[in-house]
């Protein structure tokens, strides 16, 4: 690796003139600044720019440990933090958990040897989050966007969307179309998906038309279908789901049967993400503002590296919005339990 030192004795200089001219200060002559550039140039030599930082007890880098690249909304999620930290002078590290938490906590560790200036992540789980106590210790802020630990035992600011809100607004919208038979695929597993869960479930409630035998436990979009089909007529006119994975494999499921979306069955959910403009028919989703949610987590995280750690913590809200497509008109025809029924 270059030095400073091998610069400074290829142009005859002290260290510190060469410190001076790389880093455009001091006295000297053009002409020597510009000797000095050429030869570090020449040479490839990079600074050192940890070591830069530690002096300056900044090193500039922020980590963002992701659950899943391979979820559109996380990977929009991405590329806004690392152009919101680019923007404001920082370099970002990215480490994706596979919903691992021993993964995620392992990063959290070796991103602290790396002394980052700060951390945002979407954590694996809410229950067990002993990590961010590291990070509490060591005075390193983070931001959680997504799933939110317990904030009793592990406080700290937080970007959200306003799930519960929308999910309401969704099963709203189900109604305005003439359905009243309502599947819910229910899911717990987080606090995401049970705040969407209760949003679908007491909108419902309020409009008269929530059936208790409609309410599925969310599995998988194939045993989805199977379970709701067995639980004979009369049939729902209409699905909603937690997320669009498995509202593409309902599809699927349904397509493998001879029944389509929404001519037997209309179905909505949350999340978008570009493919699903390939997907017939188009769905209708709450969409989620997943690169708005990155680039706040970012200047919130900031604001906690200039002014530090708070006595009180925030709660960033971002708004999703209802997209309205095809897949929620009502039925033409009844769910049929076998294919062999059409």
């Amino acid at each position: 690796m270059v030095k400073l030192k091998d610069i400074a004795a290829r142009a005859g200089v002290s260290m510190m003139t060469v410190t001076h001219a790389l880093r455009g200060t001091g006295r000297m002559s053009a002409d020597t600044r510009r000797l000095i550039r050429e030869i570090a140039a020449e040479l490839h030599y990079l600074p050192n720019e940890v070591a830069r930082g530690l002096r300056r007890k900044e090193t500039k880098t922020i980590a963002f440990i992701v659950r899943h690249l391979s979820n559109p909304h996380f990977a929009l999620m991405a590329e806004a933090v690392e152009e919101a930290a680019w923007k404001a002078g920082y370099r970002v590290y990215l480490c994706q958990s596979g919903d691992r938490l021993e993964r995620e906590a392992e990063y959290v560790r070796t991103a602290i040897s790396s002394k980052v200036d700060g951390i945002v992540m979407t954590p694996a789980q809410e229950e067990d989050n002993r990590h961010l106590h590291l990070l509490r210790r060591q005075g390193i802020p983070y931001i959680t966007i997504g799933h939110r630990p317990d904030p009793d035992c592990f406080p700290g600011d937080h970007v959200a969307t306003d799930n519960k809100l929308k999910a309401a607004e969704l099963a709203a919208h189900m109604f305005r179309q003439g359905h009243r038979r309502i599947v819910v695929a229910e899911d717990r597993n987080n606090s995401v998906a049970s705040q969407r869960t209760d949003g679908f479930v007491e909108e419902l409630r309020r409009m008269g038309c929530f059936e208790e035998r409609l309410l599925i436990r969310e599995k998988n979009g194939q045993r989805l279908v199977e379970e709701m089909l067995a639980r004979g007529r009369p049939y729902p006119t209409a699905m909603l789901l937690t997320n669009q994975f498995t509202a593409i494999e309902a599809i699927e499921e349904l397509r493998r049967r001879g029944m389509q979306v929404p001519d037997h069955l209309a179905l909505a959910c949350f999340d978008n993400f570009p493919l699903l403009a390939r997907v017939h028919p188009l769905l209708t989703v709450i969409a989620q503002d997943s690169a708005r949610m990155g680039s706040l987590a970012v200047e919130l995280l900031l604001k906690r590296i200039r002014e530090g750690i708070p006595s009180a913590f925030e709660t960033v809200v971002v708004p999703a919005h209802l997209t309205v497509r095809q897949s929620c008109r009502f039925p033409d025809r009844e769910l049929q339990a076998d294919k062999e029924e059409l």
